[in-house]
Parts: structure tokens; sequence; C-alpha cells
């Protein structure tokens, strides 16, 4: 993948992706959610050194945005571009801008 935000950029790669659903007599909760996407970022990270997707919750920590300067290369640039060219921030939202995203 050549986009510089993609998990999949400058190497080949694989995507696991879950949803943890209910129904009407059990609706899931955010603690079940929680416990699965955790354990699976950190068998990922751990084992395959996997990139978390930048703009969908994660598990990393309060340090975000050096996190992801890490594992993504092109970070920097794209937030530079992002100012400029969203100088308002239309297109940010509470999660990216609680990690000075």
């Amino acid at each position: 993948d050549d986009l510089s935000l993609s998990p999949c950029y400058g190497r080949d790669t694989a995507v696991l992706s879950f949803i943890v659903a209910g129904n009407k007599d059990y609706p899931g909760s955010p603690e079940e959610f929680e416990m699965y996407s955790k354990g699976l970022q950190e068998i990922c990270e751990k084992k395959y050194h996997a990139r978390p997707h930048w703009g969908k919750v994660n598990w990393v920590n309060d340090n975000t945005p050096n996190y992801l300067r890490d594992v993504y290369p092109e970070f920097d640039k794209f937030v530079e571009l992002s100012k400029r060219l969203d100088p308002h921030g239309r297109f940010q939202n509470t999660y990216l801008m609680e990690r000075g995203l």
C-alpha cells in the first residue's frame, strides 16, 4: 500500500478485525470490547509488529502521538497536511483531538 497512513503502508500486511456484538438478551458491553481488543492488540504488536489504525480506538497509552510516529513513518507529514488543509478541525473527532492528532 502506498497510502502513508494505511496500516499496510510499505510492507506486506494482513488485517485482523473483530466486532463484539450483542443481541436483545445479551447486549455486550464496553468492558467486553476493551478486554478483547486490548488482548488482540497486544498479541499483534508483540508478535507481528502490528500498527493499530491511527483513527480508531486503540490501547496504546497516553503517549499515542509519539507511538504513532514510531510505527507510521509518514505520520508527521500527515499531521502537518491535515492542519494545513483542515485548519478548523472540521474532519476531527473527539477521539483524535483528545490525543493531539
